[in-house]
């Protein structure tokens, strides 16, 4: 009998030490995870609603500034003084940053010497509210090893080290509130814009109230404006932020060749407001970057230099290539001058033909057809290739050219060229001169108004 009690005991014994070292291990992993839930909630500085906060105040080197969410256009801006507008994306992820923000260790108590330690004696405020109630985070100075940041709360007194990416951005500073684009402007508020640009030309271009469409000054009569070339402009003027910032308050313009810019922009809000910005290379060739002005606050940053380029632009760039584009569903005819020949061309589109006086260019065959397509086309396609509007062609002369187009909406469009020089002829649009030149090859030469108006003939005889 005792050979059956000696191992019953020893296996009692045995299963009494297991459950012991099980509820001692059970025990300490219940307090690790205690410890671990008491951490993470100490870590996580703040819990709230991004989109509820509708004012934040930044105060660091003896500056206090107060941004506040405008509810009618959802953008922020400062309601203390300051003298630069502020950047709204920076405010937006401040808000965003902060209010799940995570501490990832803790330096013990925030007595007076741990926050010198760590730069906390004068920290970055930032308070952000929502109305009601308000979080509040000092940031201090970086680690060694630029990893983390510290920080304290408004509610706790203690240190803390937070990533180096929140840190980076609430470390605030002037030229992180400051608002980067080079316009203060979206396309529908802008009413006017004056480039002047490398070549000392002034580029304006006016928003029509009635469509919103670009104008350009009434200098060049009968010109049409391509309003795709004159938006992707605006569209880029838009979008460009300031790669880096440096004077404030410039005055003397010499420091970066503002006194003799390589280009201004103005642009005129339709709330009447407006702000001028000058251009500068400094100096340099074919740079990457150039110096630009706020005249408004004397703020000096640079830009992409190839993004700035429509200081260099001309007229041209921002003109429909042909000044009258037209084709036979858009005419019902023309008549046509040149030189001793006078012909005029009438068109019915029910049937797709073409008559030249009585005569149908149809019925004269295939031949004659594609040639009467070359010549018209010749005369729809004429590419400005220059402007001067401060020439005065003498329009009392004969006209190397004359066609007047008869449009579909029953009105006409006289174009008229008239000598320049010996590469150019001036083009004037209803009798008026227009400003632009194209080049004589295009009438006279090879593949030209000339040899395709013979061609036809020839075909039609």
């Amino acid at each position: 009998m005792k050979r059956f009690i000696i191992p019953i005991i020893a296996l009692v014994v045995i299963c009494i030490g297991s459950l012991t070292a099980f509820f001692i291990v059970q025990n300490k992993q219940n307090e690790i995870a205690h410890e671990s839930k008491l951490r993470e909630d100490d870590y996580a500085l703040f819990t709230f609603n991004s989109e509820s906060i509708n004012k934040v105040t930044f105060e660091f080197d003896g500056q206090t500034y107060v941004a506040e969410l405008d509810s009618t256009d959802s953008e922020w801006h400062f309601t203390s003084d300051a003298e630069f507008e502020v950047r709204h994306s920076y405010v937006q992820n401040v808000c965003t940053y902060m209010c799940n923000l995570t501490a990832v260790k803790d330096y013990g108590e925030a007595n007076e010497e741990n926050k010198k330690t760590y730069s906390l004696d004068n920290p970055v405020v930032i308070t952000a509210s929502n109305g009601s109630d308000e979080y509040k985070i000092y940031v201090g100075g970086s680690s060694p090893t630029g990893e983390f940041y510290y920080v304290m709360t408004g509610n706790r007194d203690k240190i803390y080290a937070i990533d180096s990416l929140y840190g980076t951005v609430l470390r605030t500073t002037r030229d992180l509130l400051k608002d980067r684009y080079l316009i203060p402007y979206s396309d529908a508020e802008i009413a006017n814009i004056k480039i002047r640009t490398t070549n000392d030309e002034t580029l304006e271009f006016s928003s029509n109230p009635e469509d919103g469409t670009w104008l350009i000054p009434d200098k060049f009569n009968g010109l049409t404006v391509s309003n795709t070339s004159v938006s992707s402009m605006v569209t880029v003027m838009m979008r460009l932020e300031a790669q880096n910032f440096f004077e404030e308050n410039l005055t003397d313009y010499s420091l970066y060749g503002f006194d003799n810019p390589d280009g201004e922009l103005t642009v005129t809000g339709k709330d009447g407001t407006s702000v001028k910005r000058l251009f500068s290379y400094n100096g340099e060739k074919n740079p990457e970057n150039i110096y630009v002005l706020f005249e408004e606050s004397g703020q000096v940053a640079s830009y992409n230099a190839f993004d700035c380029d429509f200081i260099e632009d001309t007229y041209i760039e921002f003109l429909l290539e042909y000044f009258c584009n037209f084709n036979r569903s858009t005419t019902t005819g023309f008549d046509f001058t040149f030189g001793d020949a006078s012909e005029s061309f009438t068109f019915d589109s029910e049937t797709d033909t073409v008559k030249c006086g009585d005569v149908s260019v149809n019925e004269k065959g295939d031949t004659a057809f594609t040639a009467f397509e070359h010549f018209f086309d010749s005369l729809c396609y004429m590419e400005i290739v220059k402007l001067d509007v401060e020439a005065s062609p003498d329009t009392s002369a004969d006209a190397v050219l004359s066609v007047n187009f008869h449009k579909t909406d029953g009105t006409d469009m006289l174009v008229e060229l008239y000598e320049a020089d010996d590469k150019f002829l001036y083009v004037a649009i209803n009798g008026e001169y227009s400003g632009a030149l194209i080049d004589r090859t295009h009438v006279f030469g090879i593949n030209s108004v000339d040899s395709f108006y013979t061609a036809f003939t020839e075909a039609m005889a």
